[in-house]
């Protein structure tokens, strides 16, 4: 969490946040009707929060494989996969918050009448963001037991965005396709949105599992 609150963590949060701003006023110029749905779905959601909470987990976990970054508190006799775990649940909080913040505020600012009321829109693109938050901080974390220096979190943001772009069973392994469910886009094998969000926190639960399972003890 100290890594969540430094400044450069902060600043990264905050110029996020007026990009997201800037992409809501954008398409409500462009048109008001649909603008919130356009803003959240295909910018902020579909491009903007996965590089973003990438470059959140890796400064929580650090630019090195999980195990490694456990390692330094480990060594006064925890288990690293104890001290991974605490690590990834401080991703998820900041993973959570971040995108649950941004996609309230896209709500409101591109707020237009084919939508519920502000309050209410930037109450379940909250949730929505908060779930996504937490499935991509598991699957970074995942992708950090991969490679010399933690690499595989880069192959993990490609194949979300690949297999996210698809409607099969392989969109359902990621959190990008649930995501765009939940904002009323195109659903992977014609689920429900109730089910994208189980699946959420399907995907956050069962990829922490994983990326514990592949760490030292």
């Amino acid at each position: 969490m100290r890594n969540a609150t430094a400044t450069r963590s902060l600043v990264g949060a905050g110029l996020t946040l007026i990009v997201v701003a800037l992409i809501a006023l954008a398409e409500k110029q462009v048109s008001v009707f649909g603008a919130a749905s356009r803003a959240l779905e295909d910018r902020v959601f579909g491009l903007l929060l996965p590089f973003v909470l990438l470059y959140t987990s890796t400064r929580i976990l650090q630019p090195v494989r999980l195990e490694d970054a456990a390692t330094p508190i480990a060594r006064f006799g925890f288990s690293r996969r104890v001290v991974g775990l605490g690590m990834i649940a401080a991703s998820m909080v900041a993973s959570g918050a971040l995108a649950a913040i941004a996609g309230a505020e896209a709500a409101v600012l591109a707020h237009d009448l084919t939508a519920p009321s502000p309050a209410l829109d930037a109450f379940t693109c909250a949730w929505i963001g908060a779930l996504t938050g937490f499935a991509y901080a598991g699957l970074f974390a995942l992708g950090a037991t991969f490679g010399a220096r933690g690499g595989g979190r880069f192959w993990a943001l490609g194949l979300d965005f690949v297999l996210g772009a698809t409607s099969g069973f392989a969109a359902v392994l990621v959190p990008h396709a649930h995501a765009q469910n939940l904002l009323g886009g195109e659903p992977p094998l014609l689920l429900g949105q109730p089910a994208s969000a189980a699946l959420l926190v399907a995907l956050a639960i069962g990829f922490t599992v994983l990326a514990l399972a592949r760490s030292s003890p």
